[in-house]
């Protein structure tokens, strides 16, 4: 009897084993899941896969997307900020992104706004003049760390010449994005301008407000030499 039962004891232990073995090899040579491992599709807009440009005039580095390209001003020895004119991937819209630095020293970001962003403010220019009717504000948020300013403005291109009533003759009116940005360690102003292509695209068919997320995150891609 004892015998037996150690015949049977023999018996079931190889059987477990056998089969403990059979499952380790079927799960070895099974098929694997590739879905945690396969990467994520690119977003067309990531900018993770956007180039970077480094403006000597402004002293910022400033990252694109592939859809875009460079117009660099060539005016001699005059030195000028480039602009980044394509098209947004999110959208199919046809872009200009521009930022600049603003001449003289202030105090504070409210300072600059307060003197320089008043409704109806104009600005001339040759051949024409920029006058501003709107400027609304969107939200403060930091570029670089740095306190600014987003606007939606709201503008009309004027030519100087004068129609047959005596008035400015109207070329356009321009929807479009700004950020002013304070660096408060030297006291100098950046403005960050986002508009639509207008000979591409008629404005008026277009609510910028959609360019919002692609305007910050360009903003959000700028970083400021030391």
């Amino acid at each position: 009897m004892k015998t037996k039962s150690i015949i049977f004891i023999i018996i079931a232990v190889v059987v477990v084993g056998g089969l403990g073995y059979w499952l380790a090899i079927r799960k070895a040579i099974a098929p694997t899941d590739q879905s945690s491992t396969t990467p994520p599709p690119v977003v067309a807009g990531d900018s993770a896969n956007w180039k970077t440009y480094r403006d000597e005039f402004t002293g910022v580095t400033v990252q694109y997307p592939l859809t875009f390209t460079i117009n660099q001003p060539s005016s001699g020895d005059f030195i000028a900020p480039p602009s980044y004119e394509g098209i947004n991937p999110d959208t199919g819209h046809n872009l200009v992104f521009s930022f600049d630095k603003i001449s003289g020293r202030v105090s504070s970001l409210d300072e600059y706004n307060k003197n320089f962003l008043q409704p109806s403010s104009t600005i001339e220019r040759p051949n024409f003049a920029i006058e501003y009717a709107s400027n609304t504000k969107i939200k403060s948020l930091k570029v670089d760390g740095h306190s600014a300013y987003e606007y939606r403005t709201k503008s009309l291109s004027l030519e100087n010449d004068l129609n047959k009533a005596g008035n400015p003759l109207l070329l356009k009116e321009i929807d479009s994005l700004r950020a002013v940005v304070f660096r408060e360690d030297i006291g100098i102003i950046y403005v960050a301008d986002l508009d639509i292509k207008s000979n591409v695209e008629s404005v008026s068919n277009i609510d910028i407000a959609s360019e919002i997320p692609f305007f910050e995150k360009i903003l959000s891609t700028i970083k400021f030499s030391q």
